[in-house]
């Protein structure tokens, strides 16, 4: 055996050992004597002694040489870890991610956020990137739009309070926003934290930006001394718990926002009435409430007073009262690009509110959950003279399939159509729609032309397996291979999004491939 050892006292290597380990052999006389149980004789008996005693004296220098070695190939495992893990650290030290400036991580920071980052959890995800080193750390602390984002829900949690006073402190002078939102508990019995809450906030009013305050009358008035301080408000939405009772708004006096020249963004939520908030109206230009129906008659009042309105939302989530008493074209909307009204089947008159309603400029309409009984709506796109560019119908009740095929056939300008089909209705976007809207590569005097022929985006969604796809994938191919018409109106499909909301066994490979091929060739779909 060669051996190598370690010097104990400096660590230098001694030469290689030679060593010869003795052996016990056993003669013929030792078997025989094992054999035959013979007592051995006091002469033998000592000799074998003394060469048991020199073998277990080198059994244990073995041992020791052993533990030494072990001892010393630990040392060198350990050393080597320590090793590469030195290189490693020093590797890291190279890598390209600590060469980024500050500016640029941040921006990095930013679009790896979600998109709704700026929920209750916002915190969270601001630590969570803040653990990532010292360096990231300071970065994130830097980064004032991070923490300038504040939900907060009330009664407020243990720590809602030394949250909101580091976000206040961590986004210095940068613009706010709030979102606050009150239970019935804080409602019912006023607690100190919600109030100091209420109060810290409002030391604040100069930097809000946007703010959704969903409060109590109580506390909204601790609201009162930001009257005349906000500067930068651009966005508000207003509403209360609907536990608020409405002779308690009554008795409110909602005139806080009255002085906010920047404010262009309303939405007033219900119950809280429109009418009740003074809002400086004639400056605002997006415009959304969700109320009762006998609330849209008060919003019918109001809407006069916003001569710059530019985008209008209106969501009326229950009641039935008539509009019966708004004439024809009684309010008249001039600046109005944008209308969008969501609801339920019986929420309201979709004829009668459109009838109500001149919008010679509106270039976008989107109904969405409503009923279709009555063809007003139809009436109403026919007799407009202005051109619709971009239509959205989804979760319509009671639409037919003639009444589907009319306001496309009133809306000859669309540019960006969407349809989606609702739960429990019948079949409506059948191969008739689907051929309709196919492009044909010729003419004829007994063929009706195309619908919606400069159309360049589409939004289909289907929630049925009777969908015919072979025509649909027909119409899609149609409009993206198409060039032009004989007038000269140059035409094609540039994104097409499809949603199958079913098992769709008539969906074949084939017709997979086909929308392959398109989306090789440049269309945008998303399906």
């Amino acid at each position: 055996m060669s051996t190598s050892l370690p010097c104990a006292n400096c660590g230098t290597r001694l030469g290689p050992l030679a060593r010869t380990p003795p052996i016990l052999e056993l003669h013929d006389s030792h078997l025989n004597i094992l054999r035959l149980n013979h007592i051995l004789s006091s002469d033998h008996f000592h000799r074998t002694q003394i060469l048991l005693t020199e073998a277990e004296i080198e059994l244990s220098s073995y041992d020791t040489e052993i533990t030494q070695l072990q001892a010393a190939l630990d040392e060198l495992v350990n050393n080597r870890a320590k090793l590469q893990h030195s290189i490693q650290e020093t590797q890291a030290m190279l890598a390209p991610v600590r060469r980024i400036p500050p500016e640029i991580l941040s921006q990095i920071i930013f679009l790896s956020l979600p998109k709704k980052w700026h929920t209750e959890k916002s915190g969270a995800i601001a630590l969570t990137h803040s653990q990532v080193c010292t360096y990231w750390r300071d970065v994130v602390l830097s980064m004032k739009e991070l923490w300038s984002t504040i939900r907060l829900n009330l009664p407020p949690r243990r720590h809602s309070l030394a949250i909101l006073q580091a976000y206040l402190g961590r986004s210095e002078n940068s613009p706010l926003t709030l979102i606050l939102c009150e239970s019935q508990a804080v409602m019912l019995k006023q607690t100190p934290t919600a109030n100091f809450i209420i109060d810290l906030i409002a030391a604040e009013s100069s930097r809000w930006k946007s703010v959704e305050f969903t409060l109590s009358p109580t506390l909204f008035n601790r609201l009162s001394p930001i009257r005349g301080r906000l500067k930068q408000l651009e966005s508000l939405t207003l509403g209360v718990p609907y536990q608020v009772w409405t002779s308690d708004l009554l008795q409110s006096d909602f005139d806080m926002f009255i002085l906010a020249p920047k404010l262009y963004k309303v939405h007033i939520v219900n119950p809280l009435e429109p009418s009740i908030v003074r809002i400086p109206w004639k400056q605002v230009t997006h415009y959304a409430t969700s109320s009762t129906a006998e609330h849209i008659i008060t919003l019918f009042r109001i809407l006069p007073q916003l001569p710059n309105l530019v985008s209008l939302r209106i969501e009326p989530v229950y009641g039935t009262q008539s509009l019966q008493k708004f004439p024809r074209s009684s309010v008249v909307l001039n600046s109005l690009k944008e209308l969008t009204v969501v609801g339920q089947p019986d929420s309201i008159s979709v004829g009668r509110l459109f009838s109500a309603l001149s919008v010679p400029s509106v270039n976008s309409v989107s109904l969405q959950y409503l009923p279709m009984k009555a063809p007003s709506f139809v009436r109403w796109l026919c007799d407009s003279t202005f051109n619709i560019t971009t239509l959205d119908l989804c979760y319509l009740a009671d639409l037919t399939q003639f009444t589907l095929i009319q306001c496309l056939e009133a809306t000859p300008s669309l540019l960006s159509f969407t349809y989606k089909e609702r739960v429990g209705e019948p079949v409506i976007w059948t191969n008739v729609v689907s051929q309709r809207l196919t492009i044909q590569t010729t003419l004829s005097s007994t063929m009706p032309s195309p619908l919606l022929p400069g159309l360049k985006h589409m939004t289909l969604s289907f929630i049925r397996p009777e969908l015919d796809a072979d025509d649909l994938i027909q119409m899609i191919e149609s409009r993206w291979r198409a060039r032009s018409f004989s007038d000269g109106l140059q035409t094609r499909l540039n994104s097409m999004q499809l949603e199958f909301r079913f098992p769709h066994t008539r969906l074949t490979s084939v017709a997979l491939g086909r929308l392959k091929e398109f989306e090789r060739e440049g269309l945008w779909l998303s399906s």
